[in-house]
This record gives C-alpha cells, sequence and structure tokens, in this order.
C-alpha cells in the first residue's frame, strides 16, 4: 500500500546510519509531537524486550490513535486488554497494521477503546486512588497478609 513510516523520538541508535526505504522517515525529536502524531493513521509499536510500563504505548492510546504493538509493548499497560492489537509475529504484526490501515471504522473503534482505558486505568485519578487504597492497608495491618477467601487478613 502507499503508506509512510516515520519514526520518532531516538530509537535504536545502531540502526540510525541503516539504509531505509524511501516511504520511511526517520522524525527524531519533534517539538509538537501532538501534531505530528495528528497527521497519523496507526502507532506502531515493535517493542521486544525491556521491562515496566511502556508509557510510548499509553501515550499514542490517549493521543487517540489505533496502536499495534507487541506483548512487551503492552506491559504494564491497558492495551493488553483493549484499546491495541497485541502481537508478537512479524508477519501477524504487519497483517494487523495492513488491516487497520485498510479498515477505516475498526481504526476509530480501536482509538476510542485505548483513550477510554488510559482515562480508567492510567490517569492520575485512578492512580490517586490506587495508592491511597494502598496506603489505607498498610495502616490497617493489611500488607503482605494472606487474605482468605472472604477477603479478611490472616
Amino acid at each position: 500500500p502507499d503508506v509512510e513510516l516515520r519514526v520518532f523520538g531516538g530509537g535504536a541508535p545502531e540502526l540510525a546510519e541503516q539504509p531505509v526505504r524511501a516511504n520511511v522517515r526517520r522524525m527524531g525529536f519533534v517539538p509538537d509531537l501532538a501534531r505530528e502524531l495528528a497527521e497519523c493513521d496507526v502507532a506502531v509499536v515493535p517493542v521486544i524486550g525491556g521491562t515496566g510500563v511502556k508509557t510510548k504505548t499509553l501515550e499514542l492510546m490517549a493521543a487517540g490513535l489505533p496502536v499495534v504493538t507487541t506483548r512487551d509493548g503492552a506491559r504494564g499497560t491497558a492495551a493488553v486488554h483493549e484499546g491495541a492489537i497485541v502481537v508478537d509475529l512479524p508477519r501477524q504484526f504487519a497483517d494487523a497494521v495492513l488491516s487497520l490501515l485498510a479498515e477505516p471504522d475498526r481504526r476509530r473503534e480501536l482509538a476510542d477503546d485505548g483513550m477510554k482505558a488510559v482515562r480508567r486505568e492510567h490517569c492520575t485519578t485512578h492512580t490517586v486512588e490506587w495508592a491511597a487504597s494502598i496506603r489505607a492497608r498498610v495502616a490497617a495491618g493489611a500488607w503482605g497478609k494472606r487474605r482468605d477467601r472472604w477477603g479478611r487478613c490472616q
């Protein structure tokens, strides 16, 4: 298909000197990422390895883009369950991207699901409530204790 792949950020330095096809643009760091993302149809996050929450995946979902990523790219995010297509095999990954490019309604649906998931699971209010629940458990002496099936600490 007639597409352009834009690569944002520093990326992998070892790939900086590698030749790329004419439809690939290395954008590097841009002054207004939101403006650049508004011109994109699909976000591609082919992360392999790493630990922790993948904030780039959350940021792309929050920006209203449908996301195709790997299990590593979805780790610690709502993308594991909604708002993204999560595949690990290269052929399936490419097929998922091509499918989204061909289906504008599916792109909008996935983008909407992603924005809702980020607001629900990763917004400041949710994080504050989660932290408050941990503080309450610690204060009650319940942290680290086994709970029986009725939720009581033992």
